[in-house]
């Protein structure tokens, strides 16, 4: 499926360069590719976060300072608690940022393969990474158990192309958020000023009221 489009739409939100993620999803070598893809979910995570806060560009200017893995205070750690990821989704981001520090602060590791740096994990973590791909990936008819370890970066492109996808829904939850509670706003003033409220608190229990009269009955 082409999802050039709907990446368009989340690259213009992101202030990011027209069609950057469809050339990073077509990049060929995997040292490229890792190190520019983990770039990408790193900026995409500062917007996500400041806007699931506040939307408001100073705090974004913060956010943005962080590590996206760091271990107290990481765009990760923010993204588990505000964003609603799954577990498997939260894993994956962070051992393809693992995989990027690899490759960015291993010098024998550069423009090697994500195959090769799998070869180099202890046997337990090569399994549980499979295990992980698998449960990850949608194609039903293709096991990576089966296929084997050589096919590690084809499968850990195709979880990146998830990931872009939860983002992009991700974005469009907190529009729809953000879009209902600026409603809420006008709605609140208009009613004050219809009658006569001076105090929030007052008002803001008299809406309590009205929704509960409007919520159907269970």
């Amino acid at each position: 499926m082409d999802f050039s489009n709907l990446n368009r739409k989340l690259e213009l939100e992101m202030n990011l360069k027209e069609g950057l993620i469809d050339r990073v999803m077509k990049e060929e070598d995997d040292w490229r590719f890792t190190i520019q893809i983990v770039s990408i979910f790193d900026h995409i995570l500062s917007h996500l976060i400041s806007k699931s806060l506040s939307n408001d560009e100073k705090l974004r200017s913060i956010v943005q300072l962080m590590p996206i893995s760091g271990i107290k205070m990481g765009k990760i750690k923010f993204a588990k608690l505000l964003l609603n990821f799954t577990h498997n989704e939260i894993k994956l981001l962070k051992e393809i940022s693992e995989i990027r520090n690899i490759f960015a602060h291993q010098p024998h590791h550069a423009f090697s393969s994500i195959d090769d740096v799998f070869e180099d994990f202890p046997k337990e973590k090569k399994k549980w990474l499979i295990q992980l791909l698998g449960e990850f990936h949608l194609n039903q008819e293709e096991s990576i158990s089966e296929l084997g370890s050589s096919h590690i970066s084809r499968f850990f492109r195709n979880c990146c192309e998830q990931i872009v996808s939860s983002m992009r829904l991700k974005l469009n939850m907190l529009t729809i958020k953000h879009h209902h509670a600026e409603s809420k706003e006008i709605e609140l003033e208009l009613y004050r000023k219809l009658n006569g409220h001076l105090d929030i608190e007052d008002l803001l229990n008299e809406l309590e009221l009205l929704d509960d009269l409007d919520s159907p009955n269970d």
